[in-house]
């Protein structure tokens, strides 16, 4: 199921703000024994899978297969993904899922639900969040994200496209300059410059352009992978 942010005066500059007009996986529906208590749980801006109020947002697509509907003791019904409530950790916790997700620093419960997020934002057809996590994303986050794009790509296991789409992310999302020194900020910069020419804004990547030429947007890659101290 996707959700699409429409009212602008719930948007936000904290730790779970959401941007207007964009599409959300739901991972979750809290329905109430009163409309106020509707919500979606969503992964933020901000890498946390948090409750939004249901009003905030419009159905972009009510397609639910894959969806289990959960009671729990207080009256209130939970529609969870499949891969979500059928966990070993659904039943660890009185709040479910999540209340153990959030109760505890266990990484296995934490790669499981990325791996989840991943998944079925590709069934769904959007692009999946590059960073769940339970505390958001710290000053770091950019800096791995680049790391783990820019290795991939280097080593022939990510294509141009899809390091294009998550380059755009990063540097829309996550760069911050402070977090790179001037060297390194010259070369990200010169990496977007190339891949801006190999995948223009006004025309979107398709597997046309996967045949052109990519040899500048490599070796912009080289130089800031270099430059990041990449080995």
């Amino acid at each position: 199921m996707i959700v699409q942010f429409t009212h602008k005066e719930h948007q936000s500059g904290h730790a779970d703000s959401l941007r207007f007009g964009k599409k959300y996986l739901v991972l979750e529906m809290h329905i109430g024994l009163n409309p106020s208590e509707h919500y979606f749980r969503v992964v933020s801006e901000k890498g946390i899978p948090a409750l939004f109020e249901m009003q905030q947002f419009s159905i972009a697509s009510g397609q639910l297969d894959g969806y289990i509907l959960l009671q729990y003791p207080k009256g209130n019904y939970v529609v969870s993904l499949q891969e979500i409530a059928t966990s070993e950790f659904e039943s660890q916790n009185v709040d479910g899922f999540f209340g153990c997700y959030f109760d505890s620093n266990d990484t296995t419960i934490q790669g499981l639900l990325s791996s989840v997020v991943s998944m079925a934002s590709k069934r769904e057809g959007i692009e999946a969040p590059l960073r769940v996590s339970p505390t958001g994303v710290d000053d770091n986050t950019g800096r791995e994200i680049l790391h783990d794009a820019l290795i991939k790509y280097i080593s022939y296991d990510m294509s141009a496209i899809d390091f294009s789409a998550r380059f755009d992310q990063f540097f829309s999302d996550y760069y911050s300059p402070e977090q790179f020194t001037g060297d390194e900020q010259s070369s990200i910069f010169r990496l977007s410059l190339e891949v801006q020419k190999l995948f223009p804004a006004d025309r979107p990547p398709d597997a046309n352009n996967e045949n052109q030429d990519n040899q500048d947007l490599y070796a912009a890659a080289l130089i800031a992978g270099e430059a990041l101290g990449l080995q």
